[in-house]
Order: structure tokens, then sequence, then C-alpha cells
């Protein structure tokens, strides 16, 4: 019975210890799970405008290709009727010509593409380093979940274990503790019936008179006295 409440006890304390872990980790979990997803979002969110001004970059400078292309082709043929109208007067020439002045439009034009080159390749840069940290968080959240699914199911599985063998080992000591009452009663029984009462001193000293006034009627007799 002794062994079996020890026993018992320990189990009770080791029950109480995972329940408690078991719920930290559940709440852990929990958590992790929440990050993951949260941070899931925000990378789609964060990716789905990355995309988008990438694609508009790009648009952009597309447009800004065809414009060029136009622009240089549309000077190019009116500077060359100008001067081929005026045969190269000073009218056409310098600043007024318009090859010269239509150079100065395409120049800033080349610019602006070359401005939303730069901000594409910013953006493909920041998207491809967005992505690389998105993966590493998602791979770390990943590990770390799994440890603690794992550690989740062996806590779970011996504290299932744990209950289990306190529910036998109780029916065991309840049936030990009905057969220890049976002893104990049996014994107690033989105790009483067993185990002499003290006599008190008057019976004792009268059951003794009696013993030698038996023995002296024996002496008597033998001496002689019996058979006058």
């Amino acid at each position: 019975m002794k062994k079996l409440t020890e026993r018992l006890e320990s189990w009770a304390a080791e029950i109480t210890k995972l329940t408690d872990e078991i719920a930290q980790t559940t709440l852990d979990l929990s958590d992790m799970r929440g990050a993951m997803q949260q941070a899931t979002l925000v990378r789609t969110e964060e990716e789905s405008r990355g995309t988008t001004a990438i694609k508009e970059y790009q648009d952009a400078q597309i447009l800004l290709t065809h414009a060029i292309t136009t622009l240089k082709e549309v000077y190019n043929n009116e500077a060359a009727n100008d001067n081929a109208s005026t045969e190269g007067s000073a009218a056409v020439t310098g600043e007024r010509n318009r090859e010269g002045l239509g150079g100065g439009v395409v120049a800033i034009l080349e610019i602006a593409q070359e401005d939303f080159a730069d901000l594409e390749k910013n953006a493909q840069l920041e998207e491809t380093k967005s992505g690389e940290m998105y993966k590493e968080l998602s791979q770390e959240l990943e590990i770390r979940t799994a440890t603690f699914e794992k550690d989740l199911e062996y806590k779970t599985r011996t504290k299932v274990k744990l209950e289990a063998e306190t529910s036998r080992t109780s029916a065991d000591k309840d049936s030990y503790k009905k057969e220890l009452d049976a002893v104990t009663e049996y014994l107690d029984k033989l105790k009483g019936s067993c185990i002499a009462k003290a006599e008190p001193y008057e019976e004792r000293k009268a059951r003794r008179e009696q013993e030698l006034a038996s023995l002296k009627e024996a002496m008597d007799f033998l001496n002689g006295d019996g058979m006058a």
C-alpha cells in the first residue's frame, strides 16, 4: 500500500507537469502558426505590389521606347524637309533647328527611360530580397513547428500512458486495501482470542491459596494422615 501510494503521488505530479507543458506547447504552436499565416499574408501583399510596380516600370520603358523611336523619326524627317526647303539658311540652324530641338526632347525621354529602368532593377532586387527573407522565415518556422509538434505528441502520449497506469494502479490499491482491511480485522480477532487477560490480584491470591491447600492435603495423605 505504501509503495503504491508513493508511486501514484509521483505519477500525479508528473501528470500535472505534463499537463502544464502540453498547454504551453499548444499555445506556442498556435503562436507560430499565427505568425506564419501573418508572414504569408504580408508576403503575398508585398509580392503583389512588387509585381505590379515592376510591370508598370516595364510598361513605362516600352512606351518611352516607342515614343523615342517615333519622335526621332518625326524630328529627323521634319529637319530634313526644312533643310531641303531653306537650303541650310540660318533660320533653321543652331537652337532653332528642329532636329536639335527634337534631340533635346528625346534626351529627356531617354533619361526618364533610364530612371524607370533603375526603378525596375531596384524593385526586382527588393522583391528577390523579400522572397529570400520569407523563405528563410518559412523554413525556420516549419522546423520549429515540426519540433514542437513532435514534443507535443511525445508528452501527450506519455500523459495518456501515465493516466492509464494510474487507473490500473488505483484499482490495485483499492483491491489491496480491501485485503489489508480484512487481514487487519482478522488479526484483531486473533489478538482478542489469543492474548490472555490479566487476572485481578484477589483472584490470583485465592487461586494460589486453593492450590496450596490442595497440595497440603496431598502431602498429609502421603504422610499417612489420610490412611489412619
